[in-house]
This record gives C-alpha cells, sequence and structure tokens, in this order.
C-alpha cells in the first residue's frame, strides 16, 4: 500500500468548487445545485494548514438526496481507531480516506471559517438524522464521540446556513479527492462507518 501523500498542496476554495461539482450533488434551496460556489470561491483557504489534532476525529460528506445517486465522502485522522486499521491494512473502505493529525487539524480549521461550526447542530450525526422533508445533504464532524452536523433541506431557504454547507461539503469532497484510498486492499474485517449514535436532535434554524 501507498504511503499517505504528506506534501502540503497549496489549495483554494475556488480550486474546490471546481473539482468538486462533478461530484454527486445535493440541490440547495431555489433549485441551485452544488455547482454554484461563489460563495467558496470568495472564502479562500488551504485545509491543510492547522494544529494536529489526535484521537477518534472524522469528517463525513453524504448525499441525503433520493433523487441523486448514493454517494458519501469520509475522512479520519491518522491516531484514530479506524485510521490505524485502515493503514496497518486491518481494515479497507472505497470511502474513508486518511489524513495525518496535522492535516486534520486543517480541515477542522478550514470548516470554522466556513461556518460551520456555527451553523452546525449540536448532536447530529448519520445515525440519528431528524425525520424532516426534503433533505438534500449533510457534513458530520465527529470528535471523540461528539457530533456536530449541518445538514441541507429544501425547506430551509436562502441564507448563511446553506451556504455554510456548500462551502464545508465542497472542502470535505476537495480534501477527500487529494488522499489515496485503502479500498485495494484485502481487509481483514471492515471499518465502522459510524460516527455517533444519539436520540434525534432538534434541527437548528438559521
Amino acid at each position: 500500500m501507498r504511503p499517505i501523500v504528506r506534501t502540503i498542496l497549496a489549495v483554494s476554495l475556488a480550486l474546490a468548487g471546481g473539482l468538486s461539482a462533478g461530484c454527486a450533488s445535493d440541490d440547495a434551496p431555489g433549485g441551485s445545485g452544488s455547482g454554484d460556489e461563489s460563495g467558496a470561491a470568495s472564502s479562500g483557504g488551504n485545509w491543510e494548514d492547522g494544529e494536529a489534532v489526535r484521537g477518534n476525529v472524522s469528517v463525513i460528506w453524504k448525499n441525503l438526496n433520493p433523487a441523486n445517486p448514493s454517494a458519501s465522502a469520509s475522512l479520519v485522522n491518522e491516531s484514530s481507531e479506524i485510521g490505524q486499521k485502515l493503514k496497518s491494512g486491518r481494515a479497507s473502505s472505497s470511502e474513508i480516506r486518511v489524513v495525518s493529525d496535522a492535516q486534520m487539524g486543517g480541515l477542522l480549521a478550514q470548516l470554522k471559517k466556513l461556518g460551520f461550526f456555527q451553523y452546525a447542530t449540536d448532536g447530529m450525526g448519520l445515525d440519528n438524522l431528524p425525520d424532516v422533508a426534503g433533505q438534500r445533504g449533510i457534513v458530520v464532524v465527529t470528535q471523540d464521540g461528539h457530533s456536530k452536523g449541518l445538514m441541507l433541506t429544501t425547506n430551509i431557504g436562502p441564507g448563511p446556513s446553506p451556504t455554510a454547507y456548500r462551502d464545508s461539503k465542497n472542502v470535505v469532497l476537495f480534501a477527500h479527492s487529494q488522499v489515496p484510498g485503502f479500498d485495494v486492499k484485502a481487509g481483514i474485517g471492515a471499518p465502522d462507518e459510524r460516527v455517533f449514535t444519539a436520540p434525534k436532535p432538534t434541527l437548528r434554524r438559521p
């Protein structure tokens, strides 16, 4: 298995928007798709430039729109349990990519800059999505068992929350595309892709 690429990639969010436009999309409120990256282009930033984080950290984007193909992109840090399994060959995954602890710190810093943590719902994860109509997609950050989720739905309307979702999604997709995967291994067992289990939270409104 090839080693994880550790070369610092100077990446702007404008480039992130361009490269992620071809990925599975979710419709934004008002009918505009994820190809509209004007918010991401104006933000700028470098997802790999941050302070290292250790422990079990994951960042996931998942399509929730049944009209689009099933798709997700997951990133874990190398010191996490899943990251160690993937790097050692004890597990394989076509969706989960492993980044260094420093890269994960940079990704979290970039998500904070884009407003993810400001608008995300505390305790929301893939295992406890709120039962609301018009789900389009979700970005989830989990750190040491605690998750925050930012969901896009058709009834939210325009505003800072959908913009934060769109820009966060683009950064996650771009980071995922830059890191080699572990799906070519003959894995022993499989990584647990669940990130959090909790009662259904109340969806925050912008």
